[in-house]
């Protein structure tokens, strides 16, 4: 299923930043997943012959964005960096009872205890990005994953993470919406 632009809008940049590919009874599927930026909407999606999931938003609307990019060497490094982040959001969040950081803190530390089994069990690399309204107060579009190769009985999942695009996502998202923001 092709994506349909709006009256006016141009895809600025495309990232396929990762692919996963199924191997099951029933065949082999391939997905591949990306981020695609117009001049209007920042969308997130997920391709196969036979599906199509996205996740859009309006650039205007994205106001903050936190993004992670890891191999295996610094994977531990942000395990600890996402553990001290979620420890902090978490005491704030509960001794204020702001609701919001109590839910950052959380999902903090779970990506922490994800980044360490990342780190055990995988030479691959990883990403994250998130996109939050308003002074982050609310996520409107959160995506990510890594490299991985699982066998469970007769299924083969296997995730690869391109490093060199996700790696350039990371560090030109921010730029690149900020310039879009301040264009149109």
């Amino acid at each position: 299923m092709e994506l349909k632009l709006a009256n006016n809008e141009q895809i600025v940049k495309t990232y396929t930043y990762s692919t996963r590919s199924i191997k099951s009874n029933a065949g082999k599927e391939n997905v591949n997943n990306n981020l695609i930026i117009t001049n209007k909407r920042i969308i997130n999606e997920s391709v196969s012959k036979k599906t199509v999931i996205r996740k859009e938003i309006p650039v205007e609307a994205a106001d903050y964005v936190y993004t992670v990019f890891a191999t295996q060497g610094i994977t531990l490094l942000v395990a600890i960096i996402a553990a001290v982040a979620g420890v902090l959001s978490l005491i704030i969040g509960v001794t204020t009872d702001m609701t919001i950081l109590t839910v950052l803190g959380i999902v903090m530390l779970v990506i922490a205890v994800a980044a360490v089994i990342k780190f055990f069990l995988s030479k691959g690399a990883g990403v994250m990005v998130e996109i939050s309204g308003k002074m982050g107060e609310h996520s409107l579009m959160q995506m990510g994953t890594s490299s991985l190769t699982k066998s469970v009985r007769l299924h083969k999942l296997k995730i690869k993470v391109d490093k060199s695009v996700s790696e350039a996502m990371v560090n030109e998202i921010g730029a690149l919406l900020l310039d879009l923001k301040r264009k149109y």
